[in-house]
Formats: structure tokens, C-alpha cells, sequence
């Protein structure tokens, strides 16, 4: 069985004394797109906002192509590859959909695998939606 690209063990986060995340365990492995859905308040936006080090994680471990992640900060996280892009609008309204996406990479120090345009349309069957301005979506 081919290693996680990202693997969660037992992540335990929250925000001061409240404890959100509570032993989450998650893998998702190259070429799965995986869909986190729940009620508002149940701990989504902590969960990715503890992959992306935005948030501390208490106890567990996070793993990303087997490397452990779970003490880099967010800019090295950033460096690796791993992007968040915030619910709301958040974004350059100016730019197109996929302009946005290039944003995120910019971070990177070394090569994408591939063009960015190619990874582009492996993760979205609508490739006319990368050319509509952010602000028009």
C-alpha cells in the first residue's frame, strides 16, 4: 500500500481553552480528493487551519509524504506545496480563478511537478471557471 501524502494521527487543537479537534485521525493518499463536510461549529476550519500550522496542534502528528510536519511553521509549510485558501472572499477579485491559484505558488522555492496549468485541470473538471475573474463567482 502506497505511503498517505498526508496523514493526521490523533490531532487534538482548539483555540485557548476550548478544544475543537479531538483525536482526529484522517490519510488521503496521491490522487484522492477527499470532501470534509459538517454542521457549522464542529471543527472543519480548525482541522485545516491545524494542517496549515494557522492553529497549534496540543498532541497527535501530521505527516505529509511522510515527512512530520506538525512543528514547521506555516511559511514551511507553504514552501512544501500545502495551501489553504480561506472561506469568504479572500481573494484578488481583479485576477481570474486561476491567476488566484498561481498566488499560492508563488511561495514555492522549488519547481512545480508538472505545469500549474496541468494541475489545474487534474482538480477541476470546469476549466472555464479558471479564466472568470475571482470577484465574479
Amino acid at each position: 500500500m502506497p505511503e498517505a501524502l498526508l496523514s493526521l494521527e490523533s490531532i487534538r487543537a482548539g483555540y485557548g481553552e476550548s478544544r475543537i479537534l479531538r483525536d482526529v485521525s484522517l490519510e488521503i493518499n496521491e490522487g484522492h480528493a477527499v470532501c470534509l463536510i459538517g454542521r457549522n461549529g464542529v471543527g472543519k476550519t480548525t482541522l485545516i487551519k491545524s494542517v496549515m500550522g494557522l492553529v497549534k496542534v496540543r498532541s497527535g502528528s501530521i505527516h505529509v509524504a511522510g515527512q512530520d510536519i506538525t512543528t514547521k511553521r506555516p511559511e514551511e509549510r507553504a514552501r512544501m506545496g500545502l495551501g489553504y485558501v480561506p472561506q469568504g472572499r479572500g481573494i484578488f477579485g481583479h485576477l481570474s480563478v486561476f491567476e488566484n491559484l498561481l498566488m499560492g505558488f508563488e511561495s514555492r522555492r522549488v519547481p512545480l511537478p508538472g505545469s500549474a496549468r496541468k494541475t489545474w485541470r487534474r482538480c477541476t473538471r470546469s476549466s472555464q471557471r479558471c479564466a472568470t475573474c475571482g470577484n465574479e463567482i
